[in-house]
């Protein structure tokens, strides 16, 4: 809602992503009910740690969150067994837990679907555009949006963004630096 005084959104969501919960080989965690009396390393700011303490003071469950500047050291204490558990969002977790000596727990949560975003009342020209392309890709099983999905979560994660992101995201920036400059 914040972010809302400030900008516009997409209608149509890229994708979905949530959070993740890891933790050292051995220890077993099956739900967030096990993080009672746990220190947990999370990311400050971060929506999923808000949505996780939120859940945690719901249940009546004690963690000791840990704040951390960045989801690396958010893996790293809990490698290092300084933190029982720690909470990244699965994209990172899916990039880079090969990184580190930690598993994945079966504790997601919190899904937060991604939209585009421009300057508040600059660019709603762009983002229809974006919403009726996005909406299209999407019904096409096998068009370039799914098959980018496909490459860059549905195996081994991807380790370089696509040239045509690159190129979308440097349009619409460029879109919007026009635009701003326009007002």
């Amino acid at each position: 809602e914040r972010r809302a005084q400030d900008f516009d959104y997409s209608r149509e969501s890229l994708i979905t992503e949530w959070g993740q919960v890891y933790t050292a080989p051995g220890r077993r965690l099956d739900g967030v009910a096990d993080l009672d009396g746990l220190k947990v390393a999370v990311l400050q700011n971060d929506i999923h740690y808000q949505n996780l303490r939120l859940l945690a003071a719901q249940f009546g469950i004690q963690c000791r969150f840990i704040e951390v500047p960045d989801y690396e050291t958010v893996l790293m204490l809990v490698e290092a067994g300084r933190c029982a558990a720690g909470l990244v969002n699965q994209f990172y977790g899916e990039y880079h837990e090969e990184e580190f000596r930690v598993v994945k727990s079966p504790i997601v949560f919190s899904p937060v679907k991604i939209f585009f975003a421009a300057p508040k009342g600059r660019s709603p020209a762009l983002l229809e555009a974006l919403d009726r392309r996005l909406w299209e890709l999407k019904q096409i099983p096998d068009s370039v949006y799914f098959t980018a999905l496909d490459r860059w979560f549905g195996g081994m994660p991807a380790r370089t963004l696509p040239g045509w992101i690159l190129w979308t995201a440097l349009g619409a920036a460029g879109v919007v630096a026009g635009v701003m400059g326009l007002s």
